[in-house]
């Protein structure tokens, strides 16, 4: 069973109180604010905000028990505009670079190691990819910082690549890719576009990470995401 952080001790401190203090007051065993605090028992909405309430602090200062992690990269979808392709056609743009920091809880792996990928879509693109806008992907830092590619992690997989040279497929021309990876014998790779959009042979390949997650629906700001009910995924995306 997987333990999932959070920042429940932290907060108890900062207020000064004792554990006994806290779990009295919101009417629990102290074994039980034991297990809260060890992430032992999952935290529920209203367990977040009772102890919000008892510690006078927000309800994700409660929760988030991991520090951000670099968004690193950015893909944007515009309408396709080129080769005669209707509005519902796709045009990616995709950039490296420092676009701010996401905050989420990590399971397997520390927040050290890994960064995210963003994507935005044009408001006056209306496509099939739409449900695209905002979506987040979790991935390895080190590939890119250390620039190799490691075929035990990426082969057969969804992953970011940068290859040597510019590739052209029907969406896009870039040398930064989402794709589908598959190693030749000769050290180069095949890349498969996850969409049908193209696939490229004997390419060479700068660095590949591995696409570890993907939040589908994320929500701007912590408060939406405590008040929601779309998975309670646990995030913050900053400046």
């Amino acid at each position: 069973m997987s333990i999932m952080p959070n920042n429940l001790n932290k907060m108890i401190i900062a207020s000064g109180k004792s554990k006994r203090e806290v779990a009295e007051a919101k009417g629990i065993t102290p074994e039980t604010l034991s297990r809260h605090i060890s992430g032992k028992i999952g935290m529920s909405l209203n367990d977040a905000e009772d102890y919000a309430e008892i510690l006078n602090c927000a309800p994700q200062d409660v929760f988030f028990g991991s520090h951000p992690a670099p968004i690193i990269g950015k893909n944007t979808l515009h309408p396709g505009d080129y080769q005669g392709k209707p509005i519902t056609e796709a045009k990616w743009v995709r950039e490296m670079g420092n676009f701010g920091k996401y905050f989420t809880q990590y399971q397997s792996v520390q927040p050290g190691q890994i960064g995210f990928f963003m994507t935005k879509v044009a408001p006056e693109y209306n496509g099939r990819f739409h449900f695209f806008d905002n979506v987040i992907d979790m991935v390895l830092l080190e590939p890119i910082e250390k620039q190799y590619v490691s075929n035990q992690q990426c082969a057969g997989r969804l992953c970011y690549i940068h290859l040597d040279e510019d590739w052209q497929c029907d969406a896009e021309l870039s040398k930064v890719w989402q794709v589908l990876v598959y190693p030749n014998p000769d050290g180069t790779h095949t890349l498969v576009n996850p969409f049908g959009l193209g696939t490229a042979v004997n390419k060479r390949l700068l660095w590949a990470t591995p696409v570890l997650g993907v939040n589908l629906l994320p929500t701007q700001t912590p408060e939406e995401v405590l008040n929601s009910s779309r998975g309670r995924m646990q995030y913050m995306i900053t400046d």
